[in-house]
């Protein structure tokens, strides 16, 4: 497969903010296809008591923007998680790490502004 997966602030920002992306990463979004990760409404529900939380309310977004309009989002397999044992220790973020070996395994494009994220050469990455 190819295409785009939005890590989890390109997701909310596609959503609520698309004005704040790159141009290179908004050519690809509307290029596609875009896929997202199932990891990313469990990120957001995780973190969502933290101050730096992107949304209040994570499941009830996820139904109304996601579910609701038939987004396609990526199971994790266990060929996702045995590829964790390839990555080297760059980023410590189990969820940035996740849908990094997603990108990877899948053959996808990551849209992502983090730059730790960008440091990883098993996929390819677009500056959000």
């Amino acid at each position: 497969m190819t295409g785009y997966l939005l890590d989890t602030h390109a997701l909310v920002w596609a959503i609520d903010t698309p004005e704040i992306f790159s141009d290179t990463a908004r050519q690809a979004i509307e290029a596609g296809p875009v896929y997202l990760s199932v990891v990313s409404v469990w990120e957001l529900i995780v973190k969502r008591k933290k101050d730096s939380a992107l949304l209040a309310d994570p499941v009830d977004w996820w139904n109304r923007h996601v579910s609701a309009n038939a987004m396609t989002v990526l199971p994790v397999t266990a060929a996702h998680i045995a590829y964790l044992d390839k990555l080297p220790e760059i980023h410590r973020d189990p969820f940035d790490r996740i849908l990094l070996c997603q990108a990877a395994i899948e053959d996808l494009t990551l849209v992502t502004r983090d730059r730790d994220i960008s440091l990883y050469t098993c996929a390819a990455i677009v500056r959000a």
